[in-house]
């Protein structure tokens, strides 16, 4: 018996935990970047670019891990950690910035009291981002 499960049906109604990955990242080129390294991990990764869209996409997708940029243009991630913690929000969650690691550390201090299980902080430059996807690979399920 052939039977044809659309990929909609399947993304939001699959209760089982997967690969699938949201990133949220307002530079179109370290998205991009991030996306591809990502998928090349075996996950299966979305991209918001403003926190009205990883708001929507967080809730119909239920992604198993996030990566979130602290800096979003003028604004910061913190009402997206609120969100996240109204939310109940239990995956992996790993921050990723082009500032300093002292701006990491706070953010990630206030994300772990707003109940997140924060799992790495990242600087863009240098290694951050190979050492960000080097991290990433130990929540991936084989």
């Amino acid at each position: 018996m052939n039977v044809s499960v659309s990929f909609k049906h399947l993304m939001n109604e699959t209760p089982l935990l997967d690969n699938r990955l949201l990133i949220l990242e307002d530079d179109k080129a370290i998205a991009e970047l991030l996306l591809h390294q990502a998928e090349d991990r075996g996950l299966i990764g979305f991209t918001a670019a403003n926190k009205e869209q990883f708001r929507g996409t967080y809730l119909r997708l239920k992604p198993s891990m996030l990566i979130l940029d602290i800096v979003l243009g003028d604004e910061d991630v913190i009402p997206v950690i609120d969100f996240l913690g109204s939310e109940g929000c239990k995956c992996p969650v790993f921050f990723l910035t082009g500032h300093n690691n002292e701006l990491l550390q706070q953010v990630s201090e206030k994300a772990r009291s707003s109940g997140l299980m924060v799992v790495g902080a990242f600087e863009k430059k240098g290694e951050g981002i190979a050492r960000l996807m080097q991290k990433i690979e130990k929540y991936v399920l084989r």
